[in-house]
């Protein structure tokens, strides 16, 4: 039972409720994370092929784990084999998350920045570039 539900009784319209915004607040946080990651650890000569792959991904991890876990809780009546269903995709996401080297990107990250800037201000500078 839930600190929430506590003083509400079983099923309350309140605590769904509840529980879907600190949720959702939640899940808001995580595209500012991830851009913010993708932004720093990414190489800049290679932001349109990751950004690509990036969203391809977490796009179909929006809609594949929801749709397993209705096909599952639909076929089998049980909540907890739904849910059992969705711990591959969090151990998963750690173990991918577990080998970014933030340090290690930035650094490289930071050496390839200077070089780009000075490739648009040279293109700024003679008309051909933005």
């Amino acid at each position: 039972m839930s600190i929430f539900s506590a003083a509400l009784p079983r099923g309350s319209f309140i605590v769904s409720a509840l529980m879907s915004a600190v949720i959702g607040f939640l899940l808001g946080a995580t595209w500012q994370a991830h851009a913010v990651m993708l932004a720093g650890t990414v190489t800049p000569s290679r932001e349109a092929e990751l950004s690509s792959v990036s969203i391809l991904s977490y796009n179909l991890l929006q809609w594949v784990p929801p749709l397993l876990f209705v096909l599952m809780n639909e076929a089998t009546g049980s909540m907890k084999a739904a849910l059992a269903l969705l711990v591959p995709f969090l151990l998963g996401g750690a173990v991918v998350v577990s080998f970014v080297n933030p340090a290690r990107s930035q650094e490289h990250v930071s050496k390839m920045l200077s070089r780009r800037r000075i490739v648009v201000a040279e293109d700024a500078e003679d008309g051909s570039g933005i």
